[in-house]
């Protein structure tokens, strides 16, 4: 984010600037393989903040599209594991995919109901 901010202080005052990203991290376990690149920028609900920021550096260029979920992966035997955004869809997503699991579930989304609603306030 502060390479970000960098590179919007320079273009505003006329120079061009280019953001390239070296490091990557990526790991594999037990046969899968976890990838934390950047592969998209998020917050850009209109009338928030991080929007404002976006749009003040010029990298909302285009149209933006709504999506359903944070990241979805298919895991080595097909099966599809979504995270949604909307809790109640994750939550009944997870409960289908680990029904011996339903304790953790709904621990982890009372967990996240409440520390959203935390930041908000």
């Amino acid at each position: 984010m502060k390479i970000l901010a960098l590179s919007g202080s320079y273009r505003k005052k006329g120079y061009t600037a280019r953001i390239v990203q070296m490091q990557c991290t990526s790991w594999a376990r037990k046969g899968y393989v976890f990838d934390a690149c950047v592969h998209s920028l998020n917050g850009f609900k209109p009338h928030t903040s991080v929007n404002t920021f976006w749009q003040e550096l010029g990298a909302m260029p285009c149209e933006l599209v709504e999506r359903k979920e944070f990241v979805s992966a298919v895991l080595p035997d097909g099966t599809y594991f979504h995270n949604y955004f909307d809790l109640e869809k994750l939550e009944s997503h997870l409960k289908q995919l680990s029904p011996e699991d339903t304790a953790v579930i709904d621990e982890y989304i009372i967990l996240t109901v409440y520390s959203s609603h935390a930041r908000a306030s």
